[in-house]
């Protein structure tokens, strides 16, 4: 068997992201009579990350697709040395630019083989490098240079960075120096794949001043982010709250329980006063707001479900992507940024929202012809990939 290798970066979201990709691209291979490839996942959240990936994919229908996909311990340990952990971004920044170089060559190293897999099912196997024939990359933290790569994001990390140096001083607690250096750094690193994927809406979508990528090939497609369409039944009326790998909702705690509404989420260990429901349940009429830290798979569920997504408002020491993906929310009227001590006030008429949720989906339907842009990606990726090698 010949497998993929996810080229990752911190948070659920791009593990979650770049394996449906994945998994469509397996569904795009049948139709071509050529056999499925495996899966390898960088292993950076131990069982957390297991036991998302299992209620993702591991689901009674999807036993078969589930045996497909591999959990890489040794390379999630490299890449967890370069993560963003939630502290001052200057410091991942910092840390960043002084160890990628070494990690880099670790991970080809790693890679090169043997390598030592698990699957979700914690069944163990190895592998030699040589078999990995295709790299996906999201928003990645280094080079792998072992496969013909190809890159799905909303936004390079460069472009990020370049246009956070540009913004008015005290935006942002980072040096400008340490964003230029690192965005010329990132712009190496992102320069790899053969084919870019960029998804829309992302944070300078319909923007006049809209990033150009220096990749060979370059296409737009619609958002990447799969919600059952089975709503998960609530019991009351409430809001979802989403947790991710990166969070900053502390500020929300308080707040949340002065609301008089049932609160329901994905990680009720780590949001006070919550019951579980899965992502699903954003479908359900009863949810009236998701609230989440304004990553692009939060607010493509929201966009999905046609459910606004609160946020709460940019630290200056956060990933500067967030300063961005929350001026998108308010530009697009899809989502609004809460003031403090007024989230309650922030819930009121969200029916305007709702409606521009609706117009931007129908505005993504009519140009591509479908929300699934898993899909789109995976049939863009086979084409180049078959065709180049």
């Amino acid at each position: 068997m010949n497998y993929i290798i996810e080229n990752i970066s911190y948070g659920y979201g791009p593990f979650l992201r770049l394996t449906e990709i994945a998994v469509a691209l397996n569904r795009t291979l049948s139709t071509w009579n050529r056999p499925a490839l495996g899966i390898i996942v960088p292993w950076l959240y131990g069982e957390k990350q297991r036991e998302i990936m299992r209620q993702a994919f591991a689901t009674p229908e999807n036993q078969e697709t589930s045996r497909l996909i591999f959990l890489d311990a040794d390379l999630g340990r490299l890449l967890n040395t370069l993560l963003f952990q939630g502290g001052p971004f200057r410091d991942f920044l910092s840390g960043w630019s002084e160890r990628t170089a070494s990690v880099e060559a670790q991970c080809r190293k790693h890679l090169g083989g043997p390598i030592v897999l698990e699957n979700l099912h914690g069944e163990k196997t190895a592998i030699q490098g040589p078999s990995i024939t295709m790299e996906l990359q999201r928003s990645p933290l280094v080079r792998f240079d072992v496969a013909p790569s190809y890159c799905v994001t909303f936004a390079h990390r460069s472009e990020i960075l370049r246009r956070a140096s540009i913004e008015t001083s005290g935006t942002f607690n980072i040096p400008t120096d340490l964003l230029r250096s690192a965005q010329r750094a990132f712009d190496r690193v992102e320069d790899a794949p053969a084919l870019h994927l960029m998804t829309h809406p992302g944070p300078f979508w319909d923007d006049s001043d809209a990033p150009k990528t220096t990749a060979s090939h370059h296409v737009d497609i619609p958002l990447t982010a799969f919600l059952p369409e089975d709503p998960f039944p609530v019991e009351q009326q409430g809001i979802y709250v989403s947790a991710s790998g990166i969070d900053r909702l502390d500020r929300l705690y308080p707040s949340l329980s002065q609301l008089g509404m049932a609160i329901y989420s994905n990680r009720p260990d780590v949001i006070p006063g919550s019951r579980y429901a899965p992502p699903s349940a954003l479908r359900n009429k009863k949810i009236v707001a998701h609230l989440a830290r304004s990553g692009w798979g939060a607010l493509w569920s929201s966009i999905l479900a046609g459910v606004p997504l609160i946020v709460p408002p940019y630290d200056a020491d956060d990933d500067p992507e967030i300063f961005f993906n929350n001026r998108c929310i308010e530009r697009l009227a899809i989502g609004r940024v809460y003031r403090p001590d007024s989230l309650a006030q922030t819930l009121q008429g969200l029916g305007s929202l709702r409606q521009n949720i609706q117009a931007l989906s129908d505005k993504l339907t009519k140009r591509f012809g479908t929300l699934d842009g898993s899909r789109l990606a995976a049939q863009e990726i086979v084409r180049c990939h078959w065709r180049e090698n």
